[in-house]
């Protein structure tokens, strides 16, 4: 009886060890992507794209990669190393802790602290919308075309187009943006401004919104929209 307890007391733990390694994410599939720092950090300029073949860029410079345990480091041939222990793995978000050195022969330099939770960039296809997405200031852009304005989406529903500053009202469905001004048109009619959503990237400082079937009162577009974090 103690043996079988001991056991199962053993497997206990196992299972609990594994399921707090599953839980913490960390993997060199998981690892793999584009990561960038917030915008209220040092870095926020800064992108460490790490690939599957065990190449990195970090600002610009080529490293070869490992990935032991919670460590990550990479090598330049210039002598920048870049380490860092990960403190945290789940989905587009982690959280580190370390620095880009210079290392030579008799020293090392401290370039950058790598510290604080990066944000994968990741692209959404069709995605469905939400009141915190399209809740702030986005600048749009229409593609092929030299037309750039603002669109203010408020969080009490209302929205305010920068070109003529009308003001109406929103809603979503799925990946579309419906805005309706009332009496928006010349003939007292509402005016629409809607516009689907066809793709959508969000990286660590920006949001953009890949447009399709855009209408402007009679008019009809296609273009970006970006908000920045």
């Amino acid at each position: 009886m103690t043996m079988l307890l001991f056991v199962a007391a053993t497997m206990f733990t196992f299972s609990s060890c594994n399921k707090d390694d599953d839980d913490n994410g960390i993997s060199e599939t998981n690892l793999v992507g584009e990561w960038g720092w917030p915008s209220d950090h040092a870095l926020k300029f800064s992108k460490l794209v790490i690939k599957n073949d065990h190449t990195a860029t970090f600002n610009s410079l080529p490293y070869t990669w490992t990935l032991k345990g919670n460590t990550f480091s990479g090598t330049a041939g210039n002598g920048h190393e870049i380490n860092f222990k990960i403190k945290s793995l789940r989905g587009e978000k982690m959280v580190i802790e370390g620095e880009e050195q210079l290392v030579s022969d008799v020293s090392s330099i401290t370039l950058s602290d790598l510290s604080g939770t990066l944000i994968k960039t990741v692209t959404t296809t069709s995605p469905t919308l939400t009141e915190e997405i399209m809740v702030g200031t986005w600048k749009f852009k229409e593609t092929g075309q030299y037309n750039q304005y603002d669109v203010i989406i408020k969080s009490d529903h209302t929205f305010e187009y920068q070109v003529s500053h009308d003001k109406g009202t929103w809603e979503i469905e799925g990946s579309k943006f419906i805005g309706i001004e009332k009496g928006g048109n010349y003939d007292g009619s509402d005016r629409e401004y809607s516009f689907t959503v066809e793709s959508m990237t969000s990286s660590s400082t920006e949001v953009v919104l890949k447009a399709v079937d855009g209408k402007d009162g009679n008019k009809t577009f296609v273009g970006t929209y970006t908000k920045n974090l």
